[in-house]
């Protein structure tokens, strides 16, 4: 294989050595869209004998370069326009590509990723020269009550699905007995200092018969004082709690000068 160039000390021709070299090998390969690059390279910088034959190269690769387009839905059946797109593992972008895009043919994993969802998967053979083949996936939150957070640009907030979990006549159930009960033992805490207050006169040889119920009046306040408690967790727990089940998707993107919301219909 003749070289184009023997001009070593010269930046530009060196790049023309390379970018010819290396775009013939990455054909053979079937690396079309990296040789693809490399031959626009070799057409800026090589004089006009060689670059003639990286033209040719170049429309003989264009038309063996197989494109594929992407849709991408929810699981409501609505597009998604913005998940991380990765080619057999390598990040291709932040959003979905809404026109054709150029593959090497061969085997390829094309993988959806949103915050929020599982990521889907498609795997597909390209053929040369195939065009505009279908790469079709669905994007589902893992749960009713996620929101999809994914790469996106900002719109307003959607509607918002409510379900409610609990049981609201046992929590109020228990939130009157927690109340009476803390509000009975306040009394009978009172009523036994009060109580105690009047036998001063006689400690410390009062008759048990006398201390002995203000004794029980401050046991009773403890146990009502826990009746209470217990009950009051207990209607904590069986308040009624909403469940929000997003029918949009929030969405970050990030832009130039930072991030923006975005929510999908």
């Amino acid at each position: 294989m003749s070289r184009p160039v023997h001009a070593a000390d010269d930046p530009r021709a060196a790049r023309c050595v390379a970018a010819y070299e290396q775009a013939q090998r990455e054909r053979r390969e079937g690396k079309l869209t990296a040789a693809q690059e490399l031959l626009r390279t070799c057409t800026e910088t090589c004089p006009a004998r060689f670059s003639r034959d990286c033209q040719r190269w170049q429309s003989e690769i264009e038309s063996a370069i197989p494109t594929v387009r992407f849709r991408v839905v929810d699981d409501r059946g609505r597009k998604v326009e913005y998940a991380r797109v990765l080619v057999d593992g390598v990040l291709l972008g932040n959003e979905i590509p809404a026109g054709p895009v150029p593959t090497d043919p061969g085997e390829h994993e094309f993988r959806f990723e949103r915050i929020g969802s599982p990521p889907a998967t498609v795997k597909v053979t390209l053929k040369p020269g195939e065009r505009d083949r279908e790469i079709a996936a669905s994007i589902a939150p893992s749960s009713a009550s996620s929101v999809e957070v994914a790469p996106g640009s900002s719109a307003p907030p959607g509607e918002v699905s409510h379900s409610e979990s609990g049981n609201r006549p046992v929590a109020y159930a228990f939130g009157i007995v927690g109340i009476a009960a803390l509000a009975t033992s306040g009394v009978l805490l009172v009523k036994g200092h009060l109580d105690r207050g009047d036998l001063s006169s006689c400690e410390p040889r009062c008759n048990p018969d006398d201390v002995d119920p203000i004794r029980t009046l401050w046991w009773l306040s403890a146990a009502s004082a826990g009746i209470g408690v217990l009950s009051l967790g207990i209607a904590y727990w069986q308040w009624p709690r909403i469940n929000t089940s997003p029918k949009t998707t929030v969405s970050l993107v990030p832009l130039p000068g930072g991030l923006a919301i975005r929510g999908e219909m």
